[in-house]
């Protein structure tokens, strides 16, 4: 475990002396992120982060944001689309980006369907709320590379990921812990007391829990013995997929997606 730590901080230590300060932390609140994060901490205390909350977040996750913002003295780029900025954010650093496109699609779905648009579309959704601000926020920052917390353990879509992508001539995806397993992120939060969200904590029926996290009606309870990523998108074409951002270079940014 502890050559896996040292082996992602060297990861994170390169990408600095690389890349500067455009380079940054894509952090999203889960397990995952949370380790990634602390440990680019500890090589840089002044690393740049970004993140992308959505509208459909649990509140929860608004509130763990700031939570560790507070413990780690950080001052993150958010960015969302969003008419406002949510209570729980007040006084964060959140860019709101126009929410046009994505109630014109929600409602005509809704209209031809008679379901939301994260249920009958979810690749639209994801796209609409995800991937474009993210796209926003690696020209916004002017990004040349960024930090992931992806495992290639956690489901099949990311089984043969390298820890350096070249997803583009100006996108360079570091994965600092792409080889770790589930139990190592669990022991690494708890042996620096990194606060965890709280959805990890609920209990439900048959001893499912929460293994990954996402945007509220999105994410299910899953089985240990299932895939990590089982409880994402369930029910829906997507399930276990991707919303998109890992899947799409950031630098192929249309005009109509600012």
């Amino acid at each position: 475990m502890q050559q896996k730590i040292e082996h992602a901080k060297e990861l994170i230590r390169e990408g600095i002396e690389t890349y500067g300060d455009r380079v940054a932390v894509g952090c999203s609140w889960g397990k995952d992120s949370m380790a990634l994060l602390h440990l680019a901490l500890e090589v840089d205390p002044d690393v740049p982060v970004f993140s992308i909350l959505t509208i459909h977040k649990p509140d929860e996750t608004y509130e763990y944001a700031k939570e560790v913002c507070e413990k780690y003295d950080l001052d993150p780029h958010i960015y969302m689309v969003a008419d406002e900025i949510p209570q729980e954010l007040q006084g964060m650093n959140v860019t709101l980006l126009p929410m046009d496109e994505y109630k014109k699609e929600a409602e005509r779905i809704k209209t031809e369907t008679g379901r939301d648009i994260y249920y009958e579309d979810p690749d639209l959704c994801c796209q609409l709320l995800k991937v474009v601000p993210t796209r926003h926020a690696y020209k916004d920052m002017n990004l040349q590379a960024w930090f992931s917390g992806l495992r290639n353990t956690e489901g099949h879509t990311r089984t043969f990921l390298d820890e350096k992508e070249k997803r583009s001539d100006k996108e360079i995806k570091i994965n600092p812990i792409l080889t770790w397993v589930e139990n190592e992120v669990w022991r690494y939060l708890e042996e620096n007391d990194i606060p965890i969200h709280p959805w990890y904590d609920k209990e439900f029926e048959n001893g499912k829990k929460i293994r990954s996290l996402g945007c509220a009606p999105c994410t299910v309870p899953v089985h240990d013995y299932e895939s990590e990523r089982a409880g994402r998108w369930k029910g829906t074409h997507k399930k276990a997929g991707e919303c998109g951002i890992h899947t799409q270079p950031l630098r192929k940014l249309k005009k109509d997606e600012v």
